[in-house]
């Protein structure tokens, strides 16, 4: 029901945003002749502005990580990504459903006092800042083409920073809702160092299971019920994964969607994923699989098509479990493809890995 609400609230704040932008962007033209040019001015000016503040808010994030003390990891604009590989930084394209950017950072060692507030929430105060000058330009400018941009982009920019800076309870954790955890649940900080650490050594070329234990954690199931420390006990069965420890991730991650735990629907369906792999794994034939593969899982697999561990089960489970290998090597050539855009090399070469040990256990049942 928070969902909802704060999904509704979203809504109407945009309604209104539209609203006010196509109300007051033609008023500033009050004084010449209204044409359809104008008001397709106007209406591209809304979506340029909501853009923009997007890259705003990202570049705000980088901004004030560098004066925290962080290091450049990623940043992404819808799917316009770019990334820092061996000091070089490479453009990739990469599509996160439920969210328009992120930008990634990470910090050399966990200490107190963690500075996340900044960080974290440096993209609202961009939002902000552009917003304020932005009206100001409005107000000192008599230009009707200038004044109705300027007043879109500050208009948004408010937008931003309340969606942003507001903690709510949108399926994803937004930056208000980060520093609000981190704020009254002190290990969800160290949560969310060992995820930008993770995220840093992928960047790097390391797989999960060449990455260092301590940087894993299985956490209890009180602290589960925070997104952070759920993403890291879901690394942790992963990095199990790699290095074929098959029956502990099972076991952790299955326990895991058997207790009573409030999660959001990505959250399940990763954990869904590292069961379903490796049932089709061990026993291809195991009724669970097509239970687990319901309307909203596949509803969710459809969302993530492009991402490398949702094509690696699909391949598996038409090539173990229907026996399909025509359909598994389309699968296979759009697997190979998506390679070809990943942002991170370890999880390239962990999925990579992982198809060939498919492609074998193919080979030994077809024998």
């Amino acid at each position: 029901m928070k969902k909802f609400f704060s999904q509704f609230f979203i809504f109407v704040l945009y309604l209104i945003a539209g609203g006010m932008c196509g109300y007051f962007g033609i008023a500033f033209f009050k004084d010449y002749d209204l044409s359809i040019i104008t008001a397709f001015y106007v209406l591209g000016a809304f979506y340029i502005c909501i853009f923009l503040q997007v890259i705003i808010h990202e570049c705000g994030h980088l901004i004030f990580g560098l004066l925290s003390g962080y290091q450049f990891l990623s940043i992404r604009f819808y799917n316009f990504m770019w990334v820092k590989r061996n000091d070089k930084i490479v453009f990739k394209m990469n599509k996160v459903p439920g969210t328009l950017g992120q930008c990634l950072m990470s910090i050399d060692h966990y200490q107190e006092p963690f500075p996340f507030v900044l960080y974290h929430l440096g993209g609202v105060f961009n939002n902000l800042i552009s917003a304020l000058i932005s009206f100001i330009i409005c107000l000192i400018i008599h230009n009707p083409y200038l004044q109705s941009f300027c007043f879109s982009l500050g208009i948004f920019g408010l937008i931003s920073a309340l969606t942003n800076g507001l903690p709510l309870n949108i399926g994803i954790d937004n930056d208000a809702k980060n520093v609000f955890n981190m704020m009254k649940y002190p290990i969800t900080k160290y949560a969310c160092f060992q995820q930008l650490k993770i995220i840093e050594y992928m960047s790097k070329g390391y797989s999960l299971k060449d990455i260092n234990e301590d940087n894993f954690t299985i956490y209890s199931n009180e602290d589960l019920t925070h997104n952070l420390c759920m993403s890291i006990t879901a690394f942790y069965c992963l990095r199990e994964i790699d290095l074929s420890h098959y029956q502990k991730a099972y076991d952790i991650a299955n326990h895991i969607l058997n207790q009573n735990i409030q999660m959001e629907d990505n959250t399940i369906y990763l954990l869904k994923n590292i069961v379903l792999y490796i049932l089709i794994l061990t026993d291809p034939q195991n009724p669970k699989i097509n239970n687990i593969r319901d309307k909203k899982y596949l509803k969710m697999a459809k969302l993530l098509k492009r991402d490398l561990t949702t094509l690696k089960i699909e391949y598996a489970y038409q090539l173990l479990s229907c026996h399909n290998p025509v359909k598994a090597k389309k699968i296979l050539e759009q697997f190979h493809k998506a390679c070809l855009t990943h942002p991170y090399l370890g999880e390239i070469e962990s999925e990579t890995r992982q198809i060939e040990m498919i492609q074998n256990l193919y080979k030994e049942k077809s024998l």
